[in-house]
């Protein structure tokens, strides 16, 4: 919205020039062109208003950039002495002078310098107080309450017309209106009202074309002509006119020129219609022409709606009126005025182009805003050949500190201007060295309001503690920030190979990948920012564990939370395939025992025999325990091997396990650390 209200604005602008100059030469045009090479002038001009030419226009004439206070959504609160504890520490002039005498040639570097501390994220996610977006919802505030104004006057007027109308019964009426538009060529169904409550003669109605009289008798001649000038707006479509200069009060609802230019339209187009009228006309017709605009008008009270023609127009437009009936004869149509008028409008509206402030002034508040996908790419250096091998990956959302923007390498479909900075030095979420982390990022990624969500997850560690280690920065080795409990909520910001860079109560954290649930919404978003390659696995691995890790998913809904160990022999074997498909090589692997393989009814009878041994029993029966099979291999080698896990009957902790040598039977590890429940 900010750029359409932008582009209009910078429409306005131009076009109130073009308005105002047209306005100061019309009592010169008058003399030369008709009412309707003028009015037809008035047109063009209106639809240049509705048109936001600066959107389109690749030169202007004069760019005017808007003031940075009110181009720059700048957060106060993260560069306000107040707030330094939770964002970044700004250098003093001592730190950044001794910056300047070492060589630092970017304020980033100053701030390094500084030592900051802290550990929030730099741009809190509480909407930023922008001034140019303020002034554009008091635009289409002001735009809604003005169509609201306009269409309520209507509305109320057509009430009070349904409320006092009548059929025309007069001898003549009816007959005269259908000679009259035989004669011009009007088709359709034209109602003809008498109403009290008019002042004048009228023509309403889009769909439902009618005249509006008012309660005066007129004589044939005289109600023909009123009939003619009436049917001849119809005709022309005026009221889609009027429909037009509704909507330029609308957008310009402000610009006192526009109002000026409305005034101006409806005198010209009623002046146009008196031209048409009488274009064949002698002096004396014009005379009786004139003489009937008086008789019907007499009660000398206007028309407030916006859609409806208005016979009158007032004293002193009365006058003008007249004057120009009487002297119409000699004048130009004006059709190279409105040719000229419709190529001002265009030069008038893309005249002039208003531009939000550029970056000057660092560090400055940010956003990831990507047009073309879900997030961009965080770089260690500013360069386009690290694209696909970047250090992390963020989503659209992520609050960013622009520290320094630069002019660098570049692709060609950034459509970047010469000498203009493409790349901007970011932190993200504290100083980039002992919390957070700094980068470079396409200055086209990055958006200075906040417009997009962040995607969910929850921390869900797999270790017995339940509790999972969140830190300042991306290094098993660096502090531990927090500990949290399993199924705490976080926001995903972004991905650095094995790290998950998250917000957690307006603080940037690290947490390792395993230990955090994702949302669907997340997983898709970072699998599709996924680069070809994150430090040594690539993305072709990276896509097998998905796939895996997602079949295995739909597999384990069978057995709830019950780990592979206590899977079925077959379903175990499924893994086994899974995992010599998209693993490669791996410490052992499931698999179906083959036709010269010990089969399972012997190799359990084995495992009973070994563990009730190893108890100092006679026997175990599988009615006392329950087995849990596996046949595998250790990686590529051989011999093959069954694997008996013990438990009670029933469940529960498992109380030993037996391993076999296949195909000879041979035990080749065997523990009982208890009996089954209810054997001494």
């Amino acid at each position: 919205m900010k750029n359409y209200c932008i582009a209009m604005l910078s429409t306005g602008a131009g076009m109130t020039v073009m308005i105002l100059a047209y306005l100061a030469l019309l009592p010169a045009l008058e003399k030369r062109y008709s009412p309707r090479g003028l009015y037809g002038a008035w047109i063009a001009l209106a639809v240049g208003l509705l048109i936001p030419f600066a959107m389109f226009a690749s030169r202007p004439v004069m760019k005017v950039t808007l003031p940075a206070s009110l181009s720059r959504p700048v957060m106060e609160t993260a560069v306000t002495e107040e707030n330094l504890d939770n964002t970044i520490s700004l250098p003093n002039e001592a730190q950044i002078a001794q910056a300047a005498d070492h060589g630092s040639t970017s304020l980033a570097q100053a701030v390094r310098a500084s030592g900051a501390e802290g550990g929030a994220l730099a741009a809190p996610s509480t909407a930023p107080l922008d001034w140019l977006q303020m002034l554009c919802w008091i635009w289409l505030a002001g735009a809604v309450v003005a169509l609201a104004l306009l269409m309520l006057s209507h509305a109320r007027f057509m009430r009070t017309v349904r409320r006092w109308r009548k059929p025309c019964e007069a001898e003549g009426y009816q007959a005269t209106l259908r000679k009259c538009m035989a004669e011009m060529g009007v088709r359709g169904n034209v109602k003809l009202w008498l109403c009290p409550t008019v002042s004048s003669p009228m023509l309403t109605g889009f769909a439902r074309p009618a005249i509006l009289l008012p309660d005066t008798a007129l004589g044939l001649d005289e109600l023909e002509l009123v009939l003619r000038h009436e049917l001849t707006h119809l005709k022309r479509g005026d009221l889609l006119v009027k429909a037009l200069m509704m909507l330029c009060y609308t957008l310009h609802w402000y610009n006192p020129a526009v109002w000026l230019m409305g005034r101006s339209l409806c005198f010209y187009q009623e002046a146009a219609c008196d031209s048409l009228v009488t274009a064949k006309a002698d002096a004396e017709e014009r005379r009786f022409y004139s003489e009937t605009i008086i008789r019907v008008i007499r009660r000398q009270t206007r028309v407030r709606t916006a859609l409806c023609t208005s016979f009158y127009g007032g004293k002193n437009g009365m006058k003008r009126r007249i004057l120009s009936i009487m002297q119409d004869a000699g004048r130009r149509t004006g059709s190279v005025l409105c040719v000229a008028a419709a190529a001002l409008a265009v030069l008038g509206g893309s005249a002039l182009a208003l531009e939000a402030g550029k970056l000057s002034v660092f560090p400055q508040n940010a956003w990831v805003h990507s047009a073309e996908t879900v997030g961009t790419v965080l770089l260690e250096a500013p360069t386009v050949n690290d694209l696909t091998c970047p250090m992390g990956i963020y989503l659209n959302g992520t609050p960013v500190v622009v520290m320094e923007t630069r002019e660098s390498s570049a692709l060609a479909e950034w459509n970047c201007a010469e000498d203009e900075p493409n790349w901007a030095f970011v932190l993200i979420g504290g100083d980039g060295e002992r919390n957070g982390i700094s980068g470079w990022i396409p200055l086209r990624d990055l958006a200075f309001t906040c417009t997009d969500t962040l995607p969910a997850a929850e921390l869900a560690t797999q270790e017995d503690t339940g509790h999972v280690g969140l830190y300042a920065i991306n290094d098993r080795e660096g502090e531990v920030a927090c500990i949290e409990p399993n199924g705490t909520a976080v926001q995903v910001l972004g991905q650095l190979r094995d790290w998950l860079h998250v917000a957690l109560e307006d603080k940037g954290l690290f947490v390792l990948q395993r230990d955090v649930k994702l949302s669907q919404e997340a997983d898709e978003q970072l699998y599709e920012l996924l680069p070809d390659r994150f430090s040594d696995t690539t993305r072709r691995e990276y896509d097998a564990g998905r796939i895996m890790e997602r079949l295995v998913e739909e597999k384990a809904r069978k057995y709830g939370d019950l780990p592979l160990e206590y899977w079925s022999v077959e379903d175990k074997a499924w893994y086994g395939q899974l995992e010599e498909q998209y693993m490669g090589s791996h410490d052992h692997y499931y698999l179906m025992p083959g036709e010269d393989d010990l089969p399972l009814e012997k190799a359990q009878a084995i495992a009973l025999e070994a563990y009730a041994k190893e108890l100092g029993r006679e026997s175990v029966t599988a009615d006392e325990v329950d087995l849990y099979p596996g046949f595998y291999r250790l990686g590529y080698s051989e011999p093959l091997y069954w694997n008996f896990i013990i438990c009670p009957k029933g469940g529960g902790e498992w109380i030993g396990y037996v391993t076999i040598r296949s195909p000879e039977g041979e035990v080749e590890s065997v523990r009982a650390d208890a009996p089954p429940e209810g054997n001494g």
